[in-house]
């Protein structure tokens, strides 16, 4: 079992966060939380590095499969340094990573999470529409940006809220090119990590969440 890190209790917080006064209305919601908290209580037991062929959720290219662990016999990188041997799923390249890294890198989400998650997002994405902050456009690149820096999966479903507010009852309404950019990177990022979580192709989950992205 790879064992949860630290960033299982920042999303079983931004769990707890986004359900309130919603979790009293919605069962499976509340199971969620209930996945997280047991997941989380391997925190309590053990925290360990990432072993080999776990799936990570990396911030910057989605998610990884650790094809190594250890000082990697490549030129140009630190002596002495043990790395992380990532390669993305959706990608060609190999990333070498330090293992103390200061970046956003944790486990993908269970099949059980994945699942429960999948049903709840049309009503997450009601949620955060209507909680969406008011901000001036030229703030816009900063906040997405710092969204998905995250690598969390509710802060992709966050940012995508934001613009499926912007959106609703408004048919003809057309995205600014900022908005299309950070919406297809975090429609991106979010299909990915469902699809490996549940073992099936990037494009079915993307098909089954078009309806509610649209």
């Amino acid at each position: 079992h790879s064992f949860p890190t630290r960033r299982s209790s920042d999303l079983l917080r931004q769990m707890r966060t986004a359900g309130q006064g919603f979790a009293r209305k919605n069962l499976h919601f509340t199971k969620i939380c209930a996945i997280l908290e047991i997941e989380n209580l391997y925190l309590e037991v053990k925290v360990q590095m990432f072993e080999v062929n776990a799936y990570l959720m990396y911030a910057k290219c989605g998610v990884c499969q650790v094809a190594a662990v250890g000082e990697p016999q490549c030129a140009g990188l630190e002596a002495g340094q043990a790395y992380y041997t990532l390669r993305p799923v959706y990608g060609n390249e190999t990333i070498f990573l330090p293992v103390d890294a200061k970046v956003a890198l944790r486990p993908i989400l269970a099949r059980t999470q994945a699942e429960a998650l999948l049903g709840e997002i049309p009503a997450l994405l009601e949620q955060y529409a209507a909680e969406r902050p008011k901000m001036e456009q030229r703030a816009l690149a900063g906040y997405y940006r710092d969204l998905l820096k995250s690598g969390e999966v509710l802060d992709a479903l966050r940012l995508l809220g934001y613009i499926y507010g912007k959106r609703q009852g408004k048919p003809a309404y057309k995205l600014c090119q900022t908005d299309r950019l950070y919406a297809a990177r975090a429609e991106e990022l979010l299909c990915g990590e469902l699809a490996v979580a549940l073992g099936v192709p990037r494009e079915e989950i993307a098909q089954k969440l078009s309806p509610v992205l649209a």
